[in-house]
């Protein structure tokens, strides 16, 4: 199993034909981020309650909520600003950005109007109170933007299929809710949104991460169909989902996502819940270890936190038909 955020920098956690043990500090781990997911979502609905009088406040509030988080998540080196700009090649400079997370030293160029190198920034984040599905051509605009046809890494030949490098900084979007609701059959249709909304994305400029409290995380990456070297596979990654049926014996069995149910054996009335071993603050706290750790291997011991969260990820793949887009690697 292969962890990198950027796909094109694989690192390998665990064998995936060999069982994990779940120990008992990734257990205590998940305890925790229970409890900031459930205060996070108080402070949501305040926000929401609040929202009609005082509208100008929301996004800053939401803002200020996951810059706090982001903090508590990555080491104190990588440092977080909000509400800056990213200055691309010394002529153009990115739409404001809510959170830039700054490699270390990355704030010395700080020049009086909030804008950095993009040499200099690790990742940027949109935070959004509610994430929409209309929001969503526009933030894969603004990926476009910010990673334009600066990437790092090489196409990884070690596997089966060739995967793209991801152009950097990372970029994703945080939002305290989905418009679709807080119900788990609502991850399903963020998947599949998402899924459309980027699928005709430049390669490896797309947006890299999804985090829908408290439903899921969802990271992206797109990949050469092994089949047809014209043809490019987007892979949209989340958390599974466990579906309870009862079968024709009447046993209650658990159906997962992308596996077909036959024909009698699924009744009308499904009960949807999250593994017990996922969370979509882990999934977040994952992802920052990740791109941490591939910024400086010394932070080995971060991911190492998150090794059975990636053991039961599901993949849900979107062909795009059509010339596969270039662009230079730096």
């Amino acid at each position: 199993m292969y962890y990198s955020p950027n796909p094109s920098r694989p690192l390998k956690t665990v064998d995936s034909d060999e069982d994990t043990e779940v120990s008992d500090a990734y257990l205590q781990l998940l305890e925790q981020c229970r409890v900031k997911e459930n205060a996070l979502i108080d402070q949501r609905n305040m926000i929401k309650r609040t929202s009609g009088i005082h509208p100008d406040q929301a996004g800053e509030q939401t803002e200020h909520i996951f810059a706090e988080l982001l903090a508590k998540l990555i080491p104190s080196e990588f440092k977080i600003v909000q509400r800056a700009r990213i200055s691309i090649n010394n002529e153009l400079r990115s739409p404001q950005i809510d959170i830039l997370v700054l490699k270390p030293g990355g704030d010395k160029i700080l020049n009086g109007i909030n804008y950095y190198p993009r040499e200099n920034v690790l990742a940027a984040f949109e935070c959004k109170l509610t994430l929409r599905k209309a929001d969503l051509a526009k933030i894969a605009l603004t990926a476009n933007t910010i990673k334009g046809d600066y990437a790092v890494g090489n196409i990884n030949t070690a596997t089966f299929s060739n995967v793209y490098p991801t152009c950097t900084p990372y970029f994703g979007v945080l939002a305290l809710s989905w418009e679709g609701g807080d119900s788990l059959e609502g991850i399903r249709k963020l998947i599949d949104e998402v899924g459309f909304s980027l699928q005709r994305s430049a390669v490896g400029r797309m947006v890299d991460c999804f985090f829908a409290l408290p439903i899921s995380f969802i990271s992206v990456f797109q990949e050469q169909d092994i089949f047809d070297k014209n043809k490019t596979e987007l892979v949209v990654k989340y958390e599974s989902i466990l579906e309870y049926y009862e079968d024709s014996e009447g046993v209650m069995r658990l159906h997962l996502p992308n596996h077909a149910v036959r024909d009698g054996e699924c009744s009308k009335q499904k009960k949807y819940s999250k593994n017990t071993v996922h969370n979509s603050l882990v999934g977040l706290g994952d992802f920052l270890s990740k791109i941490v750790n591939e910024y400086d291997s010394k932070y080995d011991f971060m991911v190492n936190n998150y090794v059975f969260y990636n053991n039961g990820l599901w993949a849900k793949y979107f062909l795009y038909e059509g010339p596969v887009c270039n662009f230079k690697l730096s």
